[in-house]
């Protein structure tokens, strides 16, 4: 079940999850809040976190409705001893969500 805990997002395998954020402060999103349904599409996240069909591997699928890219911090809760998605991820967590400016690079960068 993902969970929503201050200005953090935590998601497990199967799950969906709708959030509402707000641009805050300079360059950030939050006042995160987890709805059951779309009412406000112009700031509601849409976070599903599946296994790809036919295969182990896991994907994390993020729609944005707002008019500029995100970035965001990811870290696996992880029963392996090397980084890689071919596997099941059994949790994620997604920190430090903020809003990208034209001079950031779209690389992994933390």
């Amino acid at each position: 079940m993902a969970v929503v805990q201050g200005e953090q997002l935590s998601i497990l395998p199967g799950d969906e999850l709708l959030i509402e954020a707000e641009v805050i402060g300079k360059g950030r999103l939050g006042n995160f809040k987890q709805v059951s349904e779309i009412v406000n599409p112009d700031k509601t996240l849409e976070f599903s976190f599946t296994q790809m069909d036919s295969s182990v591997g896991m994907m994390l699928s993020v729609k944005n409705p707002f008019p500029f890219m995100i970035k965001y911090h990811l870290n696996m809760i992880d029963f392996s001893v090397f980084e890689s998605w071919p596997h099941p991820i059994p949790e994620l967590k997604l920190t430090d969500i903020r809003i990208q400016k034209g001079t950031d690079t779209i690389a992994c960068v933390y």
